[in-house]
């Protein structure tokens, strides 16, 4: 293909082809995120915060306040049973004492549980910090190496994205994620046939049609709002909706393998999902730009 007019009737596959190359580097760009967040808690394994040591419930001052509140149950129960002085005294110090007694161990034994739990706990974070330090060159290594992966993709997809829209098939203004998903839906869907308005059956173009969502406020444009709203999207912008779950399994399963203990092994089999990603999507890259060289 080599001019305009021969790549309008298949305008369906030339929006398909941007979308794609639109998701990819979205995609790596949130992967870099990820890598450079990881980098940042490698380098910073020292600070890693210690767990806070437990509040010890005060085993006496708690048992005193029952032995108040037991001696009035017991004058209740005393009095009102056993109208004796004798038996009255009797009854304040049976129950104030058993009340007394429930209270004491049951806080002896909240306070050793927390305190156990507390010396797990920090012991834990004492290794994963000593695991991290002694790994840290190589695990950084890794994660630096895989940086520059991620920029040279992005380099490549990029270029192969600015040939596309080289081609001066979609107008400067729409030249962006959110409108090529939006454009690209209207043409699968068979909503609009043109980009502009079709002046034979009077049909909405595309761009008239995704201006009038966003004024309506029927389309999210800022990609940023879009991404902590994901499921807001699902009706009216399905096929971004669906880029971006895509993305974010991708993510999950990277920050899935690293979110516990981190090793050069472990950190390594999640960037290889990463770098998997970029094999499929490069082979996607070139297979476009075949189609599409001048």
């Amino acid at each position: 293909m080599n001019s305009q007019q021969s790549l309008m009737p298949n305008l369906k596959k030339y929006l398909s082809d941007v979308l794609h190359l639109e998701q990819a580097l979205f995609t790596a760009r949130q992967i870099k995120e990820e890598m450079q967040r990881q980098i940042e808690v490698i380098s910073n394994a020292h600070e890693i915060e210690m767990p806070q040591s437990p509040v010890r419930e005060n085993l006496f001052l708690m048992p005193i306040a029952i032995i108040g509140g037991g001696f009035i149950l017991g004058a209740v129960f005393g009095l009102f049973f056993f109208p004796i002085w004798g038996t009255f005294i009797k009854w304040c110090v049976i129950i104030s004492s058993v009340l007394a007694s429930v209270v004491f161990y049951s806080t002896l034994s909240d306070n050793k549980d927390n305190q156990r739990d507390y010396e797990s706990q920090k012991r834990n974070t004492v290794e994963e910090i000593n695991r991290i330090t002694a790994e840290q060159p190589l695990i950084l290594a890794i994660l630096n190496e895989k940086q520059a992966e991620v920029d040279k993709f992005v380099i490549e997809t990029q270029s192969i994205l600015d040939t596309l829209y080289n081609l001066n098939i979609i107008g400067a203004k729409y030249r962006h994620f959110v409108a090529i998903a939006s454009i690209c839906e209207y043409f699968v869907n068979d909503i609009c046939f043109t980009l502009g308005a079709d002046t034979v059956t009077g049909h909405i173009g595309a761009y008239a049609m995704y201006d009038k969502e966003v004024r309506d406020n029927i389309i999210i444009e800022k990609l940023g709002i879009i991404i902590e709203n994901l499921q807001e999207i699902r009706d009216t912008q399905y096929l971004l909706y669906e880029a971006i779950n895509e993305t974010n399994q991708i993510l999950q399963e990277i920050a899935g393998k690293l979110s516990g203990i981190k090793t050069a092994t472990i950190v390594t089999a999640a960037v290889s999902i990463a770098t998997a990603y970029y094999a499929r999507q490069s082979a996607k890259n070139t297979s476009v730009l075949v189609d599409y060289r001048m």
